[in-house]
């Protein structure tokens, strides 16, 4: 929301897509492009951009810019505070940059990595010779369009951000290399951070020779914290950046928008904390089982143990009782056995029975067959 308040006199904001905001700027030329309005310094924070333009300590030093083919330059809000936000080229004649991509996060191990394959188009580079490039109108000494592409292809890329003691540090191109090519010598300067905004648009001249960095403090941030986002553009839809690929932080925590006041961290302040994160768990540790011993050893923790113990037991049985028959009586088991044997002795008598019958019909047959024949012989 502060961003909202602080840049909405001088652009419009945009909902590309549900919940995706960005910032155009009003009444700007054709041709005109980020971090062009403006001058490098070699500070404490590596390469500064130091913006002329009244919303240059917003959209240089955080977030990201990105040409839309349908809105043009828009700038993305970002939450890490940076001396500027650019990757670099370089050859033995020239040095260019170009405004860093939403597609591209900064991690404190490995620099800026791109979340997909991207290349800046060499049409978004600014080119300058190395002997223009410490002068306070830059913008006046860019190399024209028509020459961009042959200087594009014979140069070499760049990024060289790194954090140090807390900070992000643009080291770019290195500075010893610099002041070599362009025979001008780049002395370090300090960044002086202000939370009063009057300070900071005083010294945005090109006359002045002091760095100032506006960064707003946490009560400034606070009066803005319940703003209504009124006369916002809905124009979803129609952006060709890839939502889902966006590698910037999509909110704050105020943890780097605010100028820092607290007391930066000692050696033994730094110890006394690391023992206390590595003692909690284990306090945690011996409490928990603590608690446990006292719930187990309780009077109503024996009585369930117990009645589990009897259920358990019950089951087994049942189980048990459900595969292996019950036992009977002897008595019961010797008259079913008899009535086995009688059962099966009977069984054999009536079949003796059934084959003698048979066996006598069988005979009678053969008898009278051998009457016939005799009678028919004596015929």
């Amino acid at each position: 929301n502060y961003f909202y308040s602080a840049l909405q006199p001088y652009g419009e904001w945009i909902e590309i897509d549900y919940d995706v905001f960005v910032w155009r700027p009003y009444r700007m030329s054709r041709n005109w492009q980020p971090y062009a309005e403006g001058r490098w310094a070699w500070t404490s924070h590596g390469w500064y951009w130091d913006s002329y333009e009244p919303f240059g300590w917003a959209t240089y030093h955080y977030g990201r810019w990105y040409f839309d083919d349908y809105f043009g330059w828009v700038w993305m809000p970002g939450y890490d505070w940076a001396p500027a936000w650019v990757e670099w080229r370089y050859s033995d004649d020239y040095i260019g940059w170009a405004p860093l991509s939403p597609y591209a996060a900064f991690d404190i191990h490995r620099g800026i990595h791109f979340s997909i394959s991207w290349r800046t188009s060499y049409n978004h580079w600014h080119f300058v010779s190395f002997k223009h490039f410490g002068s306070h109108n830059i913008n006046h000494h860019f190399v024209h369009n028509n020459y961009k592409h042959k200087i594009y292809t014979r140069t070499k890329y760049r990024t060289n951000y790194y954090a140090d003691n807390g900070r992000i540090v643009n080291g770019g191109i290195d500075r010893n290399f610099v002041e070599r090519k362009s025979g001008t010598r780049f002395q370090k300067r300090d960044v002086t951070e202000t939370s009063r905004f009057d300070d900071y648009s005083k010294t945005r001249s090109s006359n002045s020779d002091r760095i100032v960095a506006y960064r707003p403090s946490t009560s400034e941030i606070q009066k803005y914290r319940d703003v209504k986002r009124e006369n916002i553009k809905v124009e979803r839809g129609r952006s060709t950046i890839k939502r889902d690929k966006i590698s910037i932080e999509s909110r704050s925590d105020d943890r780097n928008i605010i100028k820092r006041s607290e007391p930066r961290e000692t050696k033994s302040s730094r110890e006394t904390t690391i023992k206390r994160k590595s003692s909690e768990p284990i306090k945690d540790k011996t409490v928990r089982e603590k608690s446990n011993s006292e719930r187990n050893n309780s009077p109503k923790s024996y009585k369930r143990k117990t009645n589990e113990k009897s259920e358990i037991k019950q089951s087994t049985r049942k189980k048990i009782e459900q595969r292996v028959p019950e036992k009977r009586n002897s008595s019961t088991y010797k008259k079913a056995d008899e009535n086995k044997v009688k059962s099966s002795v009977s069984k054999r008598s009536n079949s003796s029975k059934r084959e003698a019958a048979n066996n006598g019909t069988k005979r009678e047959s053969t008898k009278k067959s051998n009457s016939n024949e005799k009678s028919r012989k004596t015929r």
